[in-house]
């Protein structure tokens, strides 16, 4: 429970710092991921609407969860697996805009994991027996 709401205030820290990060400094934006300039407003929308949707999902998961719903228990399952997909994909759309067009030159790849990291734990967490039993009372 507390890794999901760890997550809730991480989603909420992102997706505002997303929007106001992209907003304020588009030049630098445009400038470290040269493939996406043409996309800010997208990237911009997706991810500040995925963070905060994620964000409200996992409260909400949590609270069910607090209360032994089965189902809430199910829902997070699901939120944490499709977390784990975009993560993924927007690591590699951000691996793919870095990547020069031309060839031949070296990047040095780097990126934060620890969304990755919670939802697996969290995932880990509510499969246990234990968890199952007591969500379905």
């Amino acid at each position: 429970m507390v890794l999901m709401w760890v997550q809730v205030g991480l989603g909420l820290l992102g997706g505002i710092g997303t929007a106001v990060t992209l907003t304020a400094g588009r030049d630098v934006f445009e400038d470290f991921y040269p493939g996406l300039a043409a996309w800010v407003p997208l990237v911009l929308l997706v991810s500040a609407v995925q963070a905060l949707g994620f964000a409200a999902l996992r409260g909400l998961f949590a609270v069910g969860i607090m209360d032994r719903r089965a189902s809430a228990r199910r829902g997070a399952f699901a939120v944490e697996g499709v977390s784990i997909a975009f993560q993924i994909a927007w690591q590699a759309v951000f691996l793919a805009a870095l990547r020069p067009a031309g060839g031949g030159v070296g990047v040095n790849i780097q990126f934060d994991c620890t969304g990755i990291v919670l939802s697996v734990l969290i995932l880990c967490f509510l499969g246990a027996t234990k968890s199952a039993r007591w969500c379905d009372r």
